[in-house]
């Protein structure tokens, strides 16, 4: 677990379909239900909640799941300003904060520039825009890290991925491998994660010829058109 704290960057974040590298903001934060694991964000405002599983039996895993869940709903409605105060400056002024470019820090986008100085400011809008609404919508990004998964467990998180949920869960195992003269290896793999697509977000989804083949108002249908221009190009 302290491995991985230390270095989130071993979670395999690309196969998630995230962009890395990610940002630890809360080690061990505590919240009304409990001390998350782990919180991290990455450049564009992806929350990741991580939880570590200690135990060897699928009771262990179902308490873990559960715990997650839990998390989940402390932050849930939050304010960008109350998740910046809760979990990311009392992080960067805490014992258990390890990464000394934000160690001190009083707010998030300190935080940000410190650990990514290339950061533009439209670049910053863009994070602070997606987490508010992911806070607002308690869609997170659920990670439960174990050194082995049953297939009981695989089911159950596939499971509550295929309902649709706005939140997406990972299941990630880190394997050690160990060679000689004490030499220590990891390597992360993710068993399970959410289908790019549901088949529900199929059925409900329209593409942009279609959307403005149904716009009678012919400025109204040049302006959205513009507008879609405009968004590709940015």
């Amino acid at each position: 677990r302290s491995l991985v704290k230390d270095n989130p960057d071993l979670l395999p974040v690309e196969e998630f379909g995230l962009t890395g590298p990610l940002m630890v903001v809360g080690r061990e934060t505590s919240l009304l239900s409990g001390a998350v694991d782990l919180i991290c964000v990455n450049p564009e405002g992806d929350l990741l909640v991580i939880e570590f599983k200690t135990g060897r039996q699928n009771s262990d895993f179902r308490h873990v799941l559960a715990q997650l869940l839990h998390y989940g709903s402390d932050l849930w409605e939050m304010s960008y300003e109350g998740f910046e105060l809760t979990v990311a400056s009392r992080y960067f002024n805490s014992s258990s904060c390890r990464d000394d470019r934000v160690i001190g820090k009083t707010s998030l986008e300190q935080g940000l520039r410190a650990t990514w100085p290339d950061m533009s400011e439209e670049n910053l809008a863009f994070f602070k825009d997606r987490l508010t609404r992911q806070l607002e919508q308690g869609s997170f990004n659920y990670v439960l890290v174990a050194s082995n998964f049953s297939e009981t467990v695989n089911r159950t998180v596939s499971y509550l991925n295929a309902q649709g949920s706005v939140s997406r869960f990972f299941a990630v195992e880190l394997i050690p491998f160990f060679g000689a003269d004490d030499m220590t290896a990891f390597e992360s793999r993710t068993i399970v994660k959410p289908l790019q697509r549901s088949r529900q977000s199929a059925t409900n989804s329209i593409n942009e010829g279609r959307l403005l083949e149904q716009v009678d108002d012919d400025q109204y249908r040049e302006s959205l058109r513009q507008l879609f221009e405009f968004c590709r190009g940015l």
